[in-house]
């Protein structure tokens, strides 16, 4: 592999995302609910844009590798091999940006919406910690991107033989006990609602994957 490449793909990809990080935290804020926002430290604004670049340069180096990789071993690689990559490499990408976009979209309007109303119910002022708020959100959508992939991981371990379709079929169960766990950590909050909604769609790809 080229490591000059990749350090200037990594460079470039920096760049975009220290440009794009203002506009990007814009957009993400235009979708929170109308509350109360406060700064607890003097950097956390300087911490917001530094998520939000970060998050743009991982996915702009991300499709820039893929890209990459295509190109250039796309001349040797056998017909077959092509197939996997297609079938996998390019899937996986849209999967991890649907998830991406999933999480980014309950959060700020199922989630965040659902505990404006429940403070203003109990009597509360919303004041909130907008780096906390959008930090959670980013967290989030990106472990959700990564969680999106599990189709593709299992279908691999079930072609490997390493993993049988039929015992995940009557380990359902498990599956489930699994899955609600691992969206109780990828929650921000505790709450069951939360937990639910990441929950479903998780199940739903399984699903999906048996098929």
């Amino acid at each position: 592999m080229n490591f000059k490449w990749l350090a200037g793909l990594g460079l470039f990809a920096l760049v975009i995302g220290t440009v794009l990080c203002e506009p990007f935290y814009l957009f993400i804020k235009s979708l929170l609910p109308d509350v109360n926002w406060i700064a607890y430290a003097p950097f956390d604004g300087f911490m917001i844009l530094m998520w939000c670049g970060i998050v743009i340069s991982l996915m702009i180096f991300a499709l820039g590798l893929i890209v990459w990789i295509w190109k250039e071993y796309n001349d040797i690689l056998k017909p077959s091999e092509k197939e996997f990559v297609l079938k996998n490499l390019l899937p996986a990408l849209v999967l991890f940006v649907f998830g991406f976009v999933f999480g980014l979209v309950i959060y700020t309007q199922l989630m965040l919406p659902f505990f404006v109303e429940t403070n203003m119910g109990l009597g509360l002022e919303n004041y909130w910690n907008l780096y906390q708020v959008i930090t959670s959100g980013l967290k989030l959508s990106l472990l959700l991107g990564l969680s999106f992939l599990f189709p593709l991981v299992l279908r691999g371990l079930i072609k490997l033989g390493l993993i049988q379709k039929d015992v995940l079929k009557k380990q359902r169960g498990l599956v489930v006990i699994i899955i609600l766990v691992l969206s109780a950590v990828i929650t921000p909050t505790p709450d069951i609602l939360s937990m639910l909604i990441v929950a479903l769609p998780l199940y739903s790809l399984f699903e999906l994957s048996l098929v």
